[in-house]
């Protein structure tokens, strides 16, 4: 991610409950970091799908961000709206010690 960092992230992983999915955390980036937001979908302008391209490595860079933070919270995906309001499959996340603030 070049325009959504680390700290914004962090800000929305602690606003969420113990357990949460990645187009959770979108919506709230997008919320909180609308700018930053768009500057990084644009990233993904040449992409056949670019809410979907850009959903998917935002899911693994939060996995990779944040390994020692979050796990997986099962090898299923869970079904949730994407940003385009179409129920799609995705990572589901479960906070590692859900009473110490991610930073």
């Amino acid at each position: 991610m070049k325009h959504v960092d680390r700290g914004m992230t962090a800000t929305v992983l602690n606003q969420l409950p113990m357990t949460f999915d990645t187009h959770r955390v979108e919506r709230r980036v997008l919320r909180l970091f609308p700018i930053e937001f768009a500057e990084e979908l644009l990233e993904f302008r040449h992409a056949d799908d670019p809410l979907l391209r850009f959903s998917a490595a935002f899911s693994q860079w939060i996995g990779n961000t944040f390994h020692r933070e979050i796990r997986k919270s099962s090898n299923r995906k869970v079904r949730t709206a994407n940003l385009g309001g179409k129920k799609s499959d995705n990572q589901g996340w479960t906070k590692v010690n859900p009473g110490i603030p991610i930073v």
